[in-house]
């Protein structure tokens, strides 16, 4: 994963660099200066993730497919977006295209 794949709100792994322990926590615009120098790594998508913030099917839809993906659909009246998803940011991403805030409880 590289910093400049990654939004203001996107949810990732972080280990500061005087820190050991990697820390969930979304993306602010002042960690744009300093990613360069953090290790960080992608959330995984989980099923748990997905039923705590979409649990019933209205505009969204998805199902967990054989290789540890998810695919999801999101559609209203105008919109079909579909797409094959790993991390919590790829989701956020395709969130944010569909017209939602993006906003992902972990």
């Amino acid at each position: 994963m590289k910093a400049n794949e990654l939004m203001v709100g996107d949810w990732v792994s972080i280990k500061p660099l005087s820190g050991y322990v990697y820390t969930q926590r979304k993306i602010k615009i002042q960690d744009f200066a300093t990613l360069h120098k953090m290790d960080f790594a992608p959330i995984p998508l989980t099923e748990e993730i997905l039923q705590k913030n979409f649990p019933t099917p209205e505009e969204i839809v998805w199902w967990p497919l054989k290789d540890g993906s998810f695919r999801v659909e999101m559609q209203d009246d105008t919109h079909l977006i579909i797409g094959k998803y790993n991390y919590v940011h790829e989701l956020q991403h395709a969130l944010r295209l569909f017209g939602k805030d993006g906003e992902i409880e972990l």
